[in-house]
C-alpha cells in the first residue's frame, strides 16, 4: 500500500511539473508544404518567421533559429540567430533570406526547413530544465508549379447533358403503358 502511494505521488508530481512547464510559443510564416514559394531564376527574397509567445502561462523564451535544410538557397539574414521573445508578445521576426542561381532550371523544387528551439542556460530550481523546438518547412520552386490536369469544362457540360437526357429518358411516360389504360 505504501509503494503505490509514494509511485502515485511521484506521478502526480511529474505531471504538475510537466504541465507548468507548457509553453506557448509559436512560430508563423507565409509558406508551408502546401503553400509553396514561387521564385524566378537569379530572384532573391526575404521570408519572414514571425515568432510569438503568447498565453497565460508564457514565460519569455530565447529561441535559436538553425537551418535544417535548404542550405543551398537559403540562409539566416539576421546577425545573430538567437531571439528574445517576452512573454505574451508577437512581434518578433526572424528573417530567411532564399537566393536562387541565375542559372537554375525551371521547376526545380529546394525544400527548407527550419527549427527554432529554446535555449536553456543553466539548470533550474528542480535540477533539469525542459526545451522545446518548433521546425518550419516549405518548398521554393523554381519558375511555375506544374498543376495538374484539372476537369476541362467542356467535360463538365456533356456530363451534366448526359445526366439530363438520362433522367428525361427514365422520368418520360411510356405511351403503350397509356394506350393500354
Amino acid at each position: 500500500m505504501r509503494k503505490e502511494f509514494y509511485i502515485l505521488t511521484a506521478a502526480i508530481l511529474v505531471i504538475a511539473s510537466v504541465i507548468s512547464a507548457v509553453s506557448a510559443m509559436g512560430v508563423g510564416t507565409l509558406y508551408a508544404p502546401n503553400e509553396p514559394l514561387i521564385m524566378q531564376p537569379g530572384e532573391v527574397q526575404e521570408v519572414l518567421f514571425n515568432l510569438q509567445n503568447l498565453g497565460a502561462g508564457a514565460v519569455d523564451v530565447v529561441l535559436k533559429a538553425e537551418l535544417m535544410q535548404g542550405s543551398e538557397i537559403a540562409a539566416i539574414s539576421d546577425a545573430r540567430s538567437e531571439y528574445f521573445v517576452k512573454a505574451g508578445t508577437s512581434d518578433t521576426n526572424a528573417r530567411l533570406t532564399i537566393s536562387i542561381p541565375s542559372d537554375e532550371a525551371i521547376g526545380t523544387k529546394h525544400t527548407v526547413i527550419v527549427s527554432f528551439s529554446t535555449v536553456t542556460s543553466g539548470v533550474s530550481n528542480v535540477g533539469a530544465r525542459m526545451g522545446m523546438a518548433i521546425e518550419k518547412s516549405f518548398d521554393v520552386y523554381t519558375g511555375q508549379i506544374k498543376k495538374t490536369q484539372g476537369v476541362e469544362t467542356w467535360m463538365l457540360v456533356v456530363g451534366v447533358i448526359a445526366l439530363l437526357i438520362i433522367l428525361i429518358l427514365l422520368f418520360k411516360p411510356k405511351k403503350a403503358a397509356r394506350k393500354r389504360r
